[in-house]
Parts: structure tokens; C-alpha cells; sequence
């Protein structure tokens, strides 16, 4: 019976790894994640040197996964991300069993596994689990809990191997990534200290030879400078730039602090902690207590660590506002430890029943439910399997090029992806790639010019490097750059700048570019969920929008308005907060350039809508909703463009006019107007001032009637007896009665118009011309 039990045991198990292991697999990004993956991915694959602090041992250990022939190196270094955030799993469900056996006594390698893949559904762990650049931290998440690990061991019963274990460990996490395992030293020299009696000056020799080879990785760093390498970055081949890599001293410190500063960071942090784990961080505090039980010891080294992560991260490591984002890849360890907690604190709390049989069933539904829970809370924005954001604004960027073209960028997105086709995928190696935030830097100078060719060029003095660059290039070739470079808009004066899709060309003379271009871009991805979630993302997703008003602004002032309305109106489409207002204002200047005032009018109302900042959008709506009729609307229209600073004749004078009338005027007025439009034929227009006036409640039953009369005109009696059968129940009328009747004949329903005359006669018994229609057509009736 024991061992069928112990079999079920295992097939659960079994299952719960291998379901987490396929929602992992199933939402990784097939390519790259829009950050800086395309790097990550490109440093392993090619043995490179990524951005500082180098990454010395997740590019050798990727290069080993990026070896996999299974769809693109990205991909691969995905896989990779997959590989660890597994190996995680399995350290986990073995911490998690060891503690909550202890809690209730009782064998929990079910709950465990299913907490464990809780823990690993979570939004931030799942998140960085499936794409390349999530990689660097699901490895030190891995030697997290490989330490935590280790450390229940050496706490339940000391063995010095367990110390040297720990030691490796932790060198090899600070060749990884240093500055987020750095700050768990305090923590590890307190488990060293309580265990110091036990340790001699030979344990301590050898602790530190361990240690040591755990950081041996960086001799990388060394060796892959000193041989051409596709990525190279701060060139770490003497002992200035190495210690200049590795020290990130290519980044500024810290923002100041300042009680804003704290706030936001706090209030981030709240929202990290709270949503990671959702309602379940309610279960903490019993957690505490559960693994306080277990060990006094345990439950301070697991304190220690997330209390020191959670301070440093939040006080020290302080970010720009608009960025604050970020803090979540550096507050995931504490999450982790935090999701040890609530499941040590779930099952802490059920085990308080006294019935084993039912409590052991409740641990059972609540770690089932718990990792249920995760996965339809955090399934659609973790689900990247579609993710082609990054790869296509990449490909986008270079199909606005021509071949051979100078492309000159800034920031990371217009960098990374660019990077990645080129120097993994071998396409547009034509482009010359000149990256603005490396030519601040000896080695970024350097780089190009071995790559390209000799132009002058000096550290510290980006601007004038890039129009060195630029200078050199643009009597040879076509020359781009980023669309938002503002350090190099000062030095623009001697250059046209014309938007081109995504990019700006650097023209010797203003030419306007067709919006054609747009059509040949790929827009995958762009309305998923998880592009709303991603800050990242949603930054990457505006600049479809601004690129194409900035090139619709430059094609209206060049005399294409058909093709500025048409991509003012695409740039609407793209679901980011944006000024649609003033866009739908300039779409009604397109079609003010084309003497379309119905289109001109439609954009205008959009415009007021959605609330544009242009007085002149309003007094322009004002004017022609008082040409069109609408009197009480072009009335609010011209007091708001005077609110908002319009001070014209022609406002002034709109104003006037249409002070001095009462509502009921204003509505007579419409009805006269109304009245004119049906006269000219110009039954649309005249329709839209009698759907107001008839929302008004003013004057329906005229209303009715010359709509009435007016498909009367048209033929179409139909419409004609129901417009006429409508005035007629709204004020009974022999007049209304007369053209029902006569619609009805023409309409070859002679009886019911009989029917209608006997009525109206019955109604209005003195009125000549109902009795003369019932004379007519009774003796047409007799006739036949």
C-alpha cells in the first residue's frame, strides 16, 4: 500500500514538472524580448563581451545551449532561460519539502512540487524564466536556492563539504552578476560565523580556494578581448578595462535621494510585492512562524536575505521615475524567498486542524489551487509566444534603409535588434552601424573604425564624433539616424531632417517621403496583451504612432494631404495613450487641404472630442458647425476656443451672434436651416440638423412632415407614409392625414388609404380636402 502511494506520489509530481515545464516552453519568446535580449543572445552565441559587468559566465554556459540546432540562437538562449528556471523547480521542491515535512510530520513531496510550481508561475519569475536577458538572473536565482539549499543542510547537521559547496557557489554567482548576489554577503558570513567553531584554518584555506575558482569565469573577460570579438564591449583586455567592465562604471550611480525618490520606489515595490503573489502574500506572517518552528536559524538566514535584498534595492539601488520598472529583475530573489514563506504559511495554517486526514486533502487543493491561481492570473501577460515586437521593429528600422545606407542610433531598442540581425542572422551587414552611446569611449571608437574606416574622432565628445561621422558619410551615402536623438539636435543646423518611417534621414536638400513605406513594416504582436504590460514595450509601440504623424505633419506641409489624412488616421490605430485630440485635428487639416468640410467636420468633432489643446481646432469647429447649422453646438465650440486662448475677429464675431439667442431660437433657427438643405436637395445634411432638432423634442410633427414631403419627392412613399403616419401621431393634423393618404396610393395601398381617410375624416369632419380625397378615390374604387 506504501508503495502504490509513493507511486501516485511520483506520477503527481512527475506531472506538476512537467506542466510547469510546458507553459514555460509554450509562452517563450520565439525570438527576442524587447530589452536586452538580442545582446544576451548575441554575447553567447558569438562568445562575446556583453554590456558591463560582462556576463563572463552566462555567455560561456549559454554558448553550450545556443549550440542546440532548434530554431534561432535567440530561441536557444531561451531554452536556456527554460533549463534554469527548471533546475530552479527542483532545488525548490527540494528546500520546500525538507521545511514543510518538519511543519506537519508527515511526507509533503505532493504539496511541495505544487507549491514549487506556484512559486515558479509567479508573474516575475515566469516572466524572466522564458527569454534570454531573464537568463543572467534566473542563474543567480539558481545559486540563490542552491545556497538556501545547502544552508538547510549545514544548519540541520554541519559538513564542511556543504561550506565548500556554498563557497564555489557564490564565486560563481558573482561571476554572473555581482551586483545582485553581493549584497547576501552579511548573510553568508553569519552562517559562517555560527558554525566557526567547527571550522579550522585549513577549512578556511580551502574555502577560499573555492570561492576563488568560482570567479575564475572573468579570466574569460581577458582572453575574448584580446581576439576580434563581434561584441567587444569596454575591451577588458588589459587591467584599467577590465576592472572598468566589471565595476559598471559605464553607468551613473544611484538617482539622489530624496523623499520623491523613496516614494515612488516604495510604492513600486508595494506593487511588485502585492502582485507577484497576488492575495496570497496574506500567508507570510503564518510562514514566518512555520519556518521559525522548523529553525530558529533558517528563518533568519531567509529573512536576512530578503530583507537585505528589499532594502538595498528599494533605498539604494534608486532609479529615474520613468524607469522604476526595472527594480523588479533585482527584487525577484526576495519574491522567491517570499513564495517560500507563504507556501511554508499555507500549510502552517491548514495543518492547524485536527482531523490529519482532512488537513493533509486541504494542503493537497490549496497548493493545487495556489499554483492555479498563478497561472490564470499571470498566463496571458507572460504568454510571449507570439512576442515578434523587438525582431520586427528591427527589420522595420532596416527596411527603411537603403543599401549601404549610415545609420546612426540611440537607445537600446533601436540598437539591440539591429545588432542581432546583423551580426547572428548575417542580413543588412550593408548598413553601416555607427552606435552613439559607444562613441563616448576609447574602445566603442576604436571598434568602428576597424570595422568601418579611419574618421576622426576623440573620447568623451559623442556629439561631435557622431558629425565627424556624419561628414564623412554624406556625400557617399544616404545618412540616418534615430528618431529621438535630442543631445544631437543642437548640432542639426547644417542638415535637413526629414522623417522616413521609423527614422530621420539627413537630407543635402527637403524631400517629402511616400508613407508607402509603412505598408512594408510588420506590426506582429503589437495589440497583445502583454505588450500593455511591459513599460518596454509600451515605449517601443509609440514610436509607430509619432513616426508616422511626424512624416504625415511633413507630407501636409508639402502638399500631400491625401496621404497625411490617411496616415493620421493609421497612427490612431495603434492602443497606446497618445494626444488623439491634436491628431485628429491635423487629419482635419488634411482634409481642409482637400475642401472635404464633411471629413473636415467629422475630425474637428473628434478632435473637441478627445479634447485638443489647438483653440484654433475649436473655432474652426465652431465655424463650421454654424455654416452647417448646428448653432448651439458651434455656440459651446467658439466659447471653448476663447477659453483656451483663441482671440480672432472671426471668433469674436461667432460669439456675438450667437449670444443673444434663446434655446428655442437656436432650434428655430436649425429648423429654418433644415428647411433650406431639403429645398437645395441636400437631404444629409438636412437630416442631421432634424435628428437633432428631433432628440430636442422641437417641433417633431413639422419635422416629420418635411421629411415626409421630401421622400414624397424622392418616390419613396414608403418612407413617405411612415414619415407622414409619425407627424400625425405627434400633433394629428388633416394636412398630415392628406399626404398620408396620397403616399399610401402612390404606394399601391389604396384601401389602407381609404382606411386612413375614413379616420381623418372622423377627426376632422369640416376639412374639405379629406372629403375630396374620399370622393376621388372611392369613385376610382367604384371604377375598378
Amino acid at each position: 500500500m506504501a508503495d502504490i502511494k509513493k507511486i501516485k506520489n511520483y506520477i503527481i509530481i512527475t506531472f506538476v514538472f512537467f506542466a510547469t515545464a510546458s507553459l514555460y516552453f509554450y509562452t517563450a519568446n520565439p525570438v527576442f524580448k524587447n530589452n536586452d535580449s538580442p545582446e544576451t543572445a548575441a554575447a553567447a552565441f558569438t562568445l562575446g563581451i556583453g554590456h558591463p559587468p560582462g556576463y563572463p559566465l552566462h555567455a560561456i554556459s549559454g554558448k553550450l545551449f545556443s549550440l542546440i540546432p532548434l530554431a534561432n540562437p535567440a530561441f536557444r538562449l531561451n531554452m536556456y532561460s527554460v533549463f534554469l528556471s527548471l533546475c530552479i523547480f527542483l532545488i525548490t521542491f527540494m528546500i520546500l519539502k525538507k521545511v514543510l515535512n518538519r511543519v506537519t510530520k508527515a511526507d509533503e513531496s505532493v504539496s511541495a512540487a505544487l507549491f514549487s510550481g506556484m512559486i515558479m508561475l509567479s508573474y516575475m519569475l515566469w516572466n524572466q524564466g522564458t527569454e534570454a536577458k531573464g537568463g543572467i538572473y534566473m542563474l543567480n536565482l539558481l545559486f540563490l536556492s542552491l545556497i538556501i539549499w545547502r544552508t538547510v543542510i549545514i544548519l540541520e547537521r554541519f559538513e564542511i563539504k556543504e561550506v565548500y559547496f556554498i563557497s564555489f557557489i557564490y564565486g560563481l554567482s558573482l561571476a554572473n552578476h555581482w551586483p545582485s548576489m553581493i549584497i547576501l554577503a552579511p548573510v553568508l558570513f553569519f552562517v559562517y560565523l555560527i558554525n566557526i567553531k567547527k571550522i579550522n584554518l585549513k577549512h578556511n584555506l580551502l574555502m577560499v580556494l573555492f570561492f576563488t575558482t568560482g570567479l575564475t569565469p572573468y579570466i574569460y573577460l581577458f582572453i575574448r578581448a584580446g581576439v576580434p570579438a563581434a561584441l567587444n564591449w569596454g575591451n577588458p583586455s588589459n587591467l584599467e578595462n577590465f576592472i572598468w567592465v566589471v565595476s559598471r562604471k559605464a553607468y551613473l550611480g544611484p538617482v539622489d535621494a530624496s523623499w520623491a525618490v523613496f516614494r515612488y520606489q516604495i510604492m513600486e515595490f508595494i506593487k511588485l510585492f502585492t502582485g507577484n503573489f497576488g492575495w496570497l502574500w496574506i500567508f507570510v506572517i503564518p510562514g514566518v512562524l512555520a519556518v521559525n518552528k522548523y529553525s530558529k536559524k533558517l528563518n533568519a538566514v531567509l529573512l536576512s536575505f530578503a530583507l537585505l535584498i528589499i532594502v538595498i534595492v528599494v533605498f539604494y539601488n534608486r532609479t529615474q521615475e520613468d524607469v522604476k520598472w526595472l527594480i523588479q529583475i533585482f527584487i525577484m530573489p526576495a519574491e522567491y524567498i517570499i513564495g517560500l514563506f507563504i507556501s511554508a504559511g499555507i500549510v502552517y495554517v491548514l495543518s492547524a486542524f485536527k482531523d490529519k486526514k482532512l488537513y493533509r486533502n486541504l494542503i493537497l487543493c490549496a497548493a493545487a489551487a495556489a499554483a492555479a491561481v498563478m497561472i490564470c492570473v499571470n498566463y496571458s501577460k507572460n504568454n510571449h509566444n507570439d512576442d515578434y515586437l523587438s525582431y520586427d521593429y528591427g527589420n522595420n528600422l532596416l527596411k527603411t534603409m537603403e543599401d549601404g545606407s549610415l545609420y546612426v542610433a540611440d537607445g537600446d531598442y533601436n540598437l539591440m535588434p539591429v545588432y542581432y540581425i546583423q551580426e547572428i542572422e548575417k542580413r543588412r551587414t550593408d548598413v553601416i552601424f555607427a552606435t552613439a552611446s559607444f562613441m563616448i569611449f576609447d574602445w566603442g571608437i576604436n571598434d568602428f573604425i576597424k570595422k568601418y574606416e579611419n574618421v576622426p574622432m576623440k573620447p568623451f565628445d559623442t556629439e561631435r564624433n557622431i558629425l565627424n561621422i556624419i561628414e564623412n558619410y554624406k556625400l557617399k551615402t544616404n545618412v540616418y539616424r534615430s528618431a529621438f536623438m535630442p543631445k544631437l539636435d543642437p548640432f542639426m543646423n547644417g542638415y535637413t531632417a526629414v522623417p522616413k518611417g521609423l527614422l530621420v534621414k539627413l537630407n543635402p536638400q527637403k524631400r517629402i517621403y511616400s508613407p508607402a513605406l509603412y505598408q512594408l513594416y510588420s506590426y506582429r504582436s503589437i495589440f497583445e496583451k502583454f505588450a500593455k504590460e511591459s513599460k518596454n514595450d509600451y515605449d517601443l509601440i509609440g514610436w509607430y504612432p509619432v513616426s508616422m504623424v511626424n512624416q504625415a505633419n511633413a507630407l501636409l506641409s508639402g502638399g500631400y494631404p491625401k496621404q497625411a489624412a490617411e496616415l493620421y488616421i493609421k497612427a490612431l490605430d495603434f492602443p497606446i495613450d497618445k494626444p488623439e485630440g491634436n491628431i485628429y485635428y491635423n487629419a482635419s487639416l488634411a482634409y481642409a487641404q482637400m475642401s472635404d468640410s464633411d471629413n473636415e467636420l467629422k475630425y474637428l468633432r473628434l478632435a473637441a472630442l478627445r479634447g485638443t489643446s489647438f483653440s484654433s481646432a475649436y473655432e474652426r469647429l465652431g465655424a463650421l458647425l454654424y455654416d452647417r447649422g448646428f448653432y448651439k453646438d458651434a455656440k459651446k465650440a467658439f466659447i471653448e476656443a476663447k477659453e483656451r486662448g483663441g482671440n480672432t475677429p472671426l471668433l469674436q464675431k461667432g460669439i456675438d451672434s450667437l449670444s443673444p439667442l434663446t434655446e428655442y431660437q437656436m432650434n428655430e433657427a436649425m429648423l429654418n436651416k433644415a428647411n433650406q438643405y431639403l429645398l437645395t436637395k441636400d437631404f444629409k445634411k438636412a437630416e442631421e440638423l432634424y435628428k437633432l432638432l428631433l432628440e430636442n423634442k422641437f417641433k417633431r410633427d413639422i419635422i416629420y412632415l418635411n421629411l415626409g414631403v421630401f421622400h414624397y419627392g424622392t418616390k419613396d412613399y414608403e418612407k413617405a407614409a411612415e414619415k407622414f403616419r409619425q407627424s400625425n401621431n405627434e400633433t394629428p393634423s388633416a394636412k398630415a392625414i392628406s399626404y398620408l393618404v396620397l403616399a399610401l396610393k402612390e404606394n399601391g395601398k389604396p384601401a389602407d388609404a381609404v382606411k386612413e381617410l375614413e379616420t381623418g375624416i372622423k377627426m376632422f369632419p369640416q376639412d374639405k380636402e379629406l372629403w375630396g380625397l374620399y370622393t376621388k378615390l372611392k369613385g376610382e374604387s367604384a371604377q375598378q
